[in-house]
């Protein structure tokens, strides 16, 4: 560990923190992470977060790596633009500083581990940006590829249909292209989401996307 004031500060960012942020208690979500690039998350810092796990700093921990990989991806969907910069601006000053003569050695190492890093992680983010979803906020980051892939072929079909690119019958066409037409199901969409569904649309009341899926108990109750 470093001495003195060889510590992180947003200008000598490839110096580690005095005081690693870690991560929160039990399972990392990526609302949290969400809620940090945007600065929302108390008085937890996104540059202090991002450089406390740059790398994976617990590679043998089985939950440590789980919630790294669940923060890398929420970032790339949670401005990553914002975040990239923020990497790109690090690079830049690292490169600039490995240049002063009279830079201590012990910050010349530090550069030297910093920049491999630095470009580890504008990759991880590079990867991501043709991913389903990115664009709508790391509350998307948690589903299947699967499951992301075909929301946003629904919502860009939508969108496609909006512009006037496609007609009506293009549009409905993206049902079957997805093998999701209800008219080719026995069951169909159920009456009362379908109301629930054509309020939104109708009145822009706000959809509870959560499941609604429940138990129903059938067993007849006490009498108390």
């Amino acid at each position: 560990m470093s001495e003195g004031n060889l510590f992180y500060s947003p200008d000598r960012p490839w110096l580690p923190p005095a005081d690693p942020v870690p991560f929160p208690e039990g399972r990392l979500s990526p609302e949290w992470v969400g809620e940090v690039a945007r600065r929302k998350a108390g008085n937890v810092t996104i540059d202090l977060v991002l450089r406390s796990h740059l790398r994976a700093e617990e590679p043998n921990d089985p939950r440590y790596m789980a919630a790294w990989r669940t923060f890398w991806r929420s970032l790339a969907f949670a401005g990553r633009k914002n975040i990239m910069t923020m990497l790109e601006d690090w690079r830049e000053a690292a490169l600039a500083a490995q240049q002063l003569p009279d830079l201590p050695a012990e910050e010349q190492t530090w550069i030297a581990r910093f920049i491999p890093n630095v470009e580890a992680g504008i990759a991880r983010l590079e990867r991501a940006k043709n991913e389903p979803m990115s664009w709508a906020g790391p509350k998307y980051a948690k589903y299947p590829p699967e499951q992301r892939s075909r929301t946003e072929a629904l919502i860009g079909a939508i969108v496609l249909h909006r512009d006037g690119d496609i007609n009506d019958q293009e549009l409905y066409n993206i049902l079957g292209c997805l093998d999701v037409d209800p008219n080719n199901s026995s069951q169909g969409i159920d009456e009362d989401n379908l109301d629930r569904i054509l309020d939104a649309c109708a009145e822009g009341t706000p959809l509870d996307v959560e499941s609604t899926y429940h138990i129903k108990d059938d067993r007849p109750q006490r009498r108390r």
